[in-house]
């Protein structure tokens, strides 16, 4: 297993991911930690679906359980390259081209059966309506459902607006006149209230509502 890493890790700067039968994460690599901002003990044996927000270019969700891919790889197929959008660590959903390396057909325990490799696609992301969400959609629901649901205060509002947006600590304590630590401070609560681990399953929450 850990040559089939090493061989994955260093033969590809792209952002790459495997998956075992069961859809669990077993392998993660440097790209796939920049693209999405989650370390390998944040994914590591987690189901794919939990952790990649994907949708389709109509804005249909493409990660879940009984997938396309997965089930074309279990009738002996081969997956397509595909153009998608994917929320990243940036907040920001963003177009990307997946190819499918499909291995290990016999699906031995712990041993990738899929992995996915994943690299911006310029166009895709023009076409999305999410990537075109205003920030007045995005006030609505993160001072009303978001607000209200997980007790948020206003300051937590902001900074969650604001990281929605795809900007960085740094930048809301400039916009927002606080400290850098105290920002990271907010996104924490903010990240605990929510019941979520990253800010990219923050920015996908957010999502989740725009979308019912």
């Amino acid at each position: 297993m850990a040559k089939s890493k090493d061989r994955f890790e260093y033969r590809t700067l792209e952002a790459a991911f495997g998956i075992d039968s069961h859809y669990r994460i077993v392998f993660w690599n440097r790209g796939a930690k920049e693209m999405t901002g989650l370390q390998k003990r944040d994914v590591f044996g987690r189901k794919c679906y939990e952790i990649i927000q994907a949708y389709d270019l109509s804005g249909n969700p493409f990660c879940f359980r009984g997938c396309q891919v997965m089930k074309t790889h279990e009738q002996g197929g081969m997956a397509k390259s595909i153009n998608l959008e994917l929320l990243t660590k940036s907040g920001r959903v963003e177009g990307v081209d997946m190819i499918t390396l499909h291995l290990n057909r016999d699906g031995s325990p712990a041993q990738p059966v899929l992995v996915h490799f994943v690299k911006p696609f310029v166009g895709a992301a023009e076409s999305s309506s999410r990537a075109k969400l205003t920030r007045v959609q995005l006030e609505k629901i993160v001072h009303g459902p978001l607000k209200k649901n997980f007790s948020l205060s206003h300051r937590e509002c902001e900074v969650y607006l604001a990281f929605a947006q795809g900007f960085v600590a740094k930048e809301i304590a400039v916009l927002l006149g606080l400290s850098t630590a105290t920002v990271r401070t907010h996104i924490q609560r903010i990240l605990k209230k929510c019941q979520v681990h990253s800010k990219v399953e923050a920015v996908a929450l957010l999502l989740r509502h725009i979308l019912n």
